[in-house]
């Protein structure tokens, strides 16, 4: 093997490496000016383990290591605001990038073909699996959602409302009610799902400590069954479940 082909092949290798991370960057960047365009205000943007913030309700910056890799929160008042810019705007925003590092990367330079076609493949890749993927959360699953179901759509803008009123100190016993009452009841829907469970888990602090805990414990346990097999968060509904058994079992114990 050449040495010139050598450096060709680590200098490529580098570059897939490198274009990780910076397509991460990229796609969360689109989804930020893309939300700018559709009228959304701009939370906060998480770049792996950092959160940027930089609004009225919170500046400055946040390790916040159990989350996406990336993230970005932009967030309307009018729940009926259609999303779907900001939902694309990441891969749409890779996906041209790609195809711009693609062009360039066809010279007479090897040396930066070695370079941009790594970057461009990467990005491409991001774009294409994460808009036509039905993983879960996944910006085309999210979407589709939306495009199929204008309760689902109203349920997004919410959820990004409920995300911010969170960070800012909000428990889920705070969350305006009305920013709960907006879905589709539907299983299969990731963003119905989601709000559901928040729902849930503002009842479950308005009545951890009453009295009629045994049979709203019953109720929750009942409707939560349907999440088991349906959606792959699996492990957080058992864990929530684990609240209702054992504070049932204390209710029966004292009663």
């Amino acid at each position: 093997m050449s040495s010139v082909l050598l450096e060709l092949l680590i200098s490529s290798l580098l570059s897939a490496i490198v274009s990780i991370p910076l397509t991460v960057i990229i796609h969360e960047v689109g989804h930020l000016l893309a939300g700018l365009l559709s009228g959304y205000r701009f939370f906060y943007i998480k770049f792996f383990a950092l959160a940027i913030y930089m609004n009225s309700a919170k500046k400055g910056f946040e390790i916040k290591s159990q989350s996406p890799i990336g993230q970005c929160i932009m967030y309307s008042e009018d729940s009926g605001k259609k999303p779907f810019g900001l939902i694309l705007g990441g891969c749409i925003f890779n996906g041209i990038i790609g195809l711009i590092s693609l062009v360039f990367s066809f010279s007479d330079d090897l040396h930066l073909l070695s370079i941009l076609f790594p970057f461009a493949v990467v990005n491409i890749s991001l774009a294409v699996s994460n808009t036509f993927s039905n993983s879960l959360y996944c910006d085309g699953r999210t979407f589709r959602e939306c495009v199929n179901s204008v309760q689902d759509m109203i349920a997004y803008n919410n959820i990004m409302q409920i995300t911010r009123h969170l960070e800012c100190g909000f428990t889920p016993a705070q969350l305006p009610q009305v920013l709960l009452e907006h879905y589709s009841g539907d299983s299969r829907s990731s963003i119905s799902s989601e709000i559901e469970i928040y729902a849930y888990l503002k009842e479950k602090e308005i009545f951890a400590g009453e009295s009629s805990c045994d049979e709203k414990c019953r109720q929750m346990l009942c409707r939560l069954e349907g999440y088991d097999e349906s959606l792959e968060i699996r492990a957080f509904v058992l864990k929530e479940k684990s609240f209702f058994e054992k504070a049932a079992k204390e209710r029966k114990s004292i009663g």
